[in-house]
């Protein structure tokens, strides 16, 4: 027991962190997940076998912790979460409480949430291999969620957005906004129009003062096209612009080219920009 107390103090102190490495770890807290291809394909390291060496060391420093099999990533590639080491190294800016935290530290995400947070990483992997948009900013859940109060005549009314993110993109000095919803098909109705109106609530209320925008853009990614049809066929009526592709279209093209479309199957401009920032 001793020799082992001993052997990880070595690895502990002999491993001096970079500032690469407590980004990567806040960011990978933020998400709660992220495979080593995601890694790779956010520009962490310039090639596998580097981030390989790398992570290799974090894990035994025990400030990453390397996942059981996800059945939604390949067997090459390993899944990853903080450690209980990392703590001190992050941030405080997420939206959670010590005892999540002390919690996401332990156990990471639940089991039925693996598939649903590595997937919101691979839509900031694909807008981040875009050839068209530059990514201002990207925010997943746990920093854009956004508790706020509306003064509805002598009472006051308290209301959560949760989105899966945001993004902000810019194209030749033009910016556009979105929230992201990733739906992996196990979503009620009922839960879904609630979405949708706390979208709307939220763009009537706080989001110019909160983002600095007129206006964003939600978009939709799911799994298939007949439930792409389903989602997008309950924002017919939404005052939100919204529009959806399913995650294989996104994988097979990319978000550049002509995937994007609403409820009316018309295929839309991802982002119809202004010179002056927000979406026409």
């Amino acid at each position: 027991m001793c020799a082992n107390q001993n052997s990880d103090s070595k690895r502990d102190s002999s491993l001096r962190l970079t500032e690469r490495d407590v980004r990567l770890l806040n960011d990978i807290f933020a998400h709660k997940l992220m495979s080593s291809l995601q890694i790779l394909r956010l520009g962490y390291f310039s090639t596998s076998n580097r981030a390989n060496r790398r992570l290799a060391k974090l894990v035994a420093a025990r400030l990453m912790h390397r996942e059981p099999a996800v059945h939604y990533v390949s067997g090459q590639h390993s899944v990853f979460r903080v450690g209980t080491k990392a703590e001190p190294l992050l941030d405080d800016g997420n939206a959670i409480t010590k005892r999540e935290l002390c919690k996401l530290l332990r156990q990471g995400p639940s089991k039925s949430l693996h598939e649903h947070t590595l997937r919101i990483v691979d839509v900031r992997c694909a807008f981040v291999c875009s050839a068209q948009l530059t990514m201002e900013a990207w925010l997943p859940e746990s920093l854009c969620r956004h508790e706020y109060s509306e003064r509805r005549d002598k009472s006051w009314a308290y209301h959560i957005l949760k989105p899966d993110a945001f993004i902000r993109v810019s194209c030749q000095s033009r910016s556009a906004d979105a929230f992201i919803e990733v739906d992996l098909g196990n979503v009620s109705k009922s839960k879904l129009i609630a979405k949708l109106e706390s979208y709307e609530r939220y763009m009537d209320c706080v989001f110019q003062d909160t983002y600095g925008s007129d206006s964003f853009t939600l978009l939709f990614i799911t799994n298939n096209v007949r439930r792409l049809d389903y989602l997008l066929g309950l924002t017919r009526k939404s005052d939100c612009r919204c529009l959806g592709t399913t995650f294989g279209q996104l994988a097979a093209v990319g978000v550049d080219a002509p995937i994007w479309r609403r409820h009316d199957r018309r295929i839309q401009e991802l982002f119809p920009v202004t010179a002056k920032g927000g979406q026409r």
